[in-house]
């Protein structure tokens, strides 16, 4: 998890030319997503692309990346 200091870093780095609400904003949902997966289970590589690579349509970019994705995974247990 990041730290409160790293937090501020990311919302003056990524928070340009916005009102100081919109910032607090960004801070505080950082911080409240980090507490929410803090709570759950993570998932796998394998798990995000078998729950991906279903509603990609044949012949996208994307489909293509995952393809890509699992065949360098592939060749890297081998």
């Amino acid at each position: 998890m990041k730290t409160k200091e790293e937090i501020e870093q990311l919302a003056e780095k990524w928070c340009i030319n916005v009102s100081s609400s919109e910032k607090l904003a960004y801070k505080d949902g950082y911080t409240q997503c980090q507490e929410d997966m803090a709570d759950k289970d993570k998932w796998t590589f394998d798990e995000i692309l078998d729950a991906c690579y279903p509603t990609l349509g044949r012949g996208s970019d994307w489909c293509d990346i995952v393809k890509r994705l699992r065949e360098q995974k592939l060749n890297k247990q081998d």
